[in-house]
Formats: C-alpha cells, sequence, structure tokens
C-alpha cells in the first residue's frame, strides 16, 4: 500500500517560501530597531541641547548691565586715608591763613577738572572690575550676572544652620567656552573680589573639571545688535552717541554641534534674547 507525502519539489519550494518570508520579517524588525535607535539618539541629543540652552538662558537673564568705565575710581591712584584727610581738613579750618591755592601758586586759573576717559584697561591697574556685562567672540562667552546664590537656596533643603552656610556674593561671573575634543565647558566664579575673577580659559591649565557637556563637538556663537549679527561683543564699549556704555547686545545666537557616541551629529541653532539690552525699544510711564 502506498502512503501519500511530500515531494522534493514541493519541500524546497516550501523551504524557499519559508526562507522568503523569515528574510522580509528579518528586515522589516531590523528597519523598526533602526528608526527607533535614530529616535532615541534624536531625543537625547535634543535632551542635551534643551538643557545647555536652558542653562545659558538662565545666566543670560540674569545678566547686568555693563558699568560705564568712565565713572569707575582711578585704582592705580594711591589710597588716600580718610582720618589724614579729615585731620587736614580741620586744620585747614583752623588756620585759613595756612591755607595755599595750588592754581595761584603756579599761576594758572583754577578749574574743575573734567571726569576720568582713561581705557577701563588702564583705570583698573591695581584693582579688578566685575561688571563689564557681556564680553564674548565667536568661541566664548563671559556673563556678569546677580542672583540668588544657589548655596544659600539650598540651605532648607541641606537643613543648614545660618552659621555654617558659606560667604558668599550674588554677583558671579560665567564663561562658557568650547575645550577642543573635550565638550562645552562652563566656569562659574562667585567671589568678585577674588584673585581668579579675572581668569580667561587660556589662562587655565587644566579646563577637565569645567566641562558640562562632553556631547558637544562645536560652539559658534554670534551677537545681533538689533539690526546685524557681529562676531564680537563688549557691553562695557562707549557708544559715543548716547555716550553710555554700549551695554548687552539685544540677542545671542549659539549654534552647537552635537554627536553621541554611535550617532551622526547635528547642529543644533538657539536665540536667546537679553532683557538688559539696550536695543529694545522703551516707552514712556
Amino acid at each position: 500500500m502506498r502512503r501519500s507525502g511530500f515531494t522534493l519539489l514541493e519541500m524546497v519550494l516550501a523551504l524557499s517560501i519559508g526562507v522568503a518570508l523569515l528574510g522580509a520579517l528579518y528586515l522589516t524588525m531590523d528597519s523598526q530597531l533602526r528608526m527607533v535607535d535614530a529616535g532615541r539618539d534624536a531625543l537625547d541629543e535634543a535632551s542635551v541641547a534643551r538643557a545647555i540652552f536652558a542653562r545659558i538662558q538662565q545666566d543670560m537673564t540674569a545678566c547686568l548691565g555693563a558699568r560705564d568705565p568712565r565713572l569707575l575710581p582711578d585704582m592705580a591712584a594711591p589710597a588716600v586715608d580718610p582720618a589724614a584727610s579729615n585731620a587736614a581738613a580741620s586744620d585747614a579750618a583752623a588756620d585759613p591763613a595756612a591755607t595755599t591755592d595750588p592754581a595761584a601758586a603756579t599761576g594758572s586759573s583754577s578749574t574743575t577738572p573734567p571726569p576720568s576717559t582713561t581705557p577701563m584697561s588702564t583705570i583698573t591697574t591695581g584693582g579688578r572690575l566685575f561688571n563689564y556685562g557681556i564680553r564674548g567672540d565667536a568661541a566664548s562667552l563671559n556673563l556678569s550676572s546677580s542672583r540668588v546664590p544657589r548655596e544659600l537656596v539650598g540651605r532648607d533643603k541641606l537643613q543648614l544652620s545660618p552659621g555654617s552656610l558659606p560667604k558668599v556674593s550674588d554677583l558671579r561671573r560665567v564663561v562658557y567656552w568650547y575645550v577642543e575634543g573635550k565638550g562645552l565647558a562652563r566656569r562659574e566664579s562667585s567671589n568678585a573680589t577674588g584673585d581668579d575673577i579675572d581668569l580667561q580659559p587660556g589662562d587655565l591649565a587644566d579646563a577637565e573639571p569645567y566641562i558640562i557637556a562632553p556631547e558637544v563637538q562645536s560652539l559658534s556663537l554670534q551677537y545681533f545688535d538689533g539690526s546685524a549679527s557681529q562676531t564680537n561683543w563688549d557691553s562695557s564699549t562707549i557708544d559715543f552717541e548716547a555716550e553710555v556704555p554700549l551695554g548687552p547686545p539685544a540677542a545671542v545666537i549659539i549654534e552647537l554641534k552635537i554627536g553621541l557616541p554611535n550617532g551622526p551629529a547635528r547642529i543644533w541653532r538657539q536665540t536667546i534674547a537679553i532683557p538688559t539690552s539696550n536695543n529694545f525699544p522703551r516707552s514712556g510711564g
């Protein structure tokens, strides 16, 4: 009695169809997994970019308007002892005849000297100017800001006694810059009168402790003055038409190139407005 079965041709045909179906299923699953990985990488990059921009915007929101360098005291001039000055004034009042007129001695007329117009780099010799607003170029950004110190905000959370709190200033200097091959760096100086307040990125022996985003592969900055973008900015520069410091720009345009280890790098761009800018229209109250 003969048994019914599959022929060799039928077996080969069935196996071929099965292999084709499995291959199509594999390609579909592989494509789906690749799309999931790409979406996850894009989400991670967006999260990194959003966190960086939010941190920079927080620092810029507290940015100060630049101080007029012409109104600063002459740091290079010798200090005057108030006690000696008061004693001299008392002696002069007691003996008017002892008072001499320098102008009469030299034969010149007595006039009040004009305000100092010495450049800031000269008048701050021997001292430190903290507040210059915003100063930067295409690769670095310097911010002078004022806000409630985190050391004081965290007191309740850490349950610290007021006597154990560090004595810090609300004035801060924040510097952002890109370290080649290492990522975006951020340095915050809380001691406005410290010796290291004027340190720039190029002065640091080791920038590794200041890296906040190793995913950043490049940094580009532009400064919008209300009509055009500039590659350099110094808020303390005097605007000779208005006879006041130039002040912060209307906005800072930040461009970051962010790439994760297993994904392609993408360009992220953000424009952050400066509340203390002199370039916004004002209405009288």
